[in-house]
């Protein structure tokens, strides 16, 4: 079958495998992600680490590892290693000179992540730390779909679809999208129309937000209602499997209100329109086609400075 992509299923950068509630203090968890399996454990100090998956002396895998203090027992033998990654225990006797590969991994914002770069090389910048202080926690739901993270992140420059798949009755840029090395950030405005009994007909609310893009798989968006005094946060975190399969998560954080029943009607409205807007995308970006040379108009978004940016995410290939 011919490959869907031009460019590589496994851009270089950050990305989400996993929430922070999901690995406790002596977790260990298997996740299969870039077409290979990573584990992922955490010490009983709460340190997050991520390894290869097979131990070198007789291969047992390592999913199926305990977590001893600050080290991970295989359950095949019993050989342990450390955050680096090297052998300190075989039986208790001579320990070989040998060892497992790890994964640079992080925890932010209630998610476990790992870089990737197909070259092995190290990672030279991050994603944000967001404070949470006043902000009630994210709220998360995963969905698997075939797309590609520079497709979907490609929607955070795609003026034109706002209208026509979003149904906002308008949209407009704030603030035209600007490149700085691995970040890509812009301002929208939109007006959002609501149905309301009959005969008062639509309500518009104004909704500013502004668009930060990390890599091709962390994008952050705050926004805010000032008609209804709501201010929100919400991450699309979209993480290669293989051969064209994306996971995405979809969080979302709102602003803390005086009265914490309104807090939590605000939250659920906020993180339930991401998830509509997003299914409204998906089914486009599952039977889409890339097109390398689009003929634009007026009113579309920057694609070329988009896909410009992009490229340096493959350090094999031009995006």
């Amino acid at each position: 079958m011919a490959k869907r992509f031009p460019f590589s299923d496994f851009p270089s950068g950050w990305y989400v495998v996993g929430l922070s509630e999901e690995l406790p203090p002596k977790g260990v968890l298997t996740r299969r992600y870039f077409d290979r399996e990573i584990v992922l454990y955490r010490t009983e100090s709460g340190e997050l680490r991520a390894t290869d998956p097979f131990c070198p002396h007789l291969g047992g895998h390592l999913g199926q590892a305990r977590v001893e203090g600050d080290v991970l027992r295989c359950g095949f033998h019993g050989w342990k290693f450390d955050g680096a990654g090297k052998c300190v225990r075989a039986y208790g006797q001579n320990v070989p000179k040998t060892g497992v590969a790890t994964w640079r991994a992080v925890e932010r914002n209630q998610t476990l992540l790992v870089w990737f770069d197909a070259r092995g090389r190290e990672p030279t910048w991050e994603v944000p730390v967001i404070d949470p202080t006043g902000w009630t926690p994210f709220r998360f739901r995963k969905l698997a779909f075939n797309s590609h993270p520079q497709e979907t992140s490609e929607n955070s420059v795609d003026f034109g679809h706002f209208t026509e798949v979003h149904s906002f009755s308008k949209a407009w840029v704030v603030e035209e999208a600007v490149a700085e090395g691995p970040l890509l950030k812009a301002t929208y405005g939109i007006t959002k129309s609501f149905d309301l009994p009959k005969p008062l007909g639509q309500l518009g609310v104004d909704v500013t937000f502004h668009v930060q893009v990390h890599g091709l798989g962390y994008s952050y968006v705050q926004g805010e209602v000032p008609s209804l005094r709501i201010q929100y946060r919400h991450l699309i975190l979209s993480t290669p499997v293989h051969d064209g399969r994306v996971h995405m998560r979809l969080a979302t954080s709102v602003k803390k209100l005086p009265n914490p029943i309104l807090t939590e009607m605000a939250h659920r409205m906020a993180f339930k329109g991401l998830c509509d807007e997003v299914e409204s995308d998906m089914p486009i970006w599952e039977a889409k086609r890339y097109v390398e040379r689009p003929v634009l108009a007026k009113g579309d978004g920057p694609i070329h400075k988009y896909r410009k940016w992009a490229k340096q995410f493959y350090p094999e290939a031009a995006a």
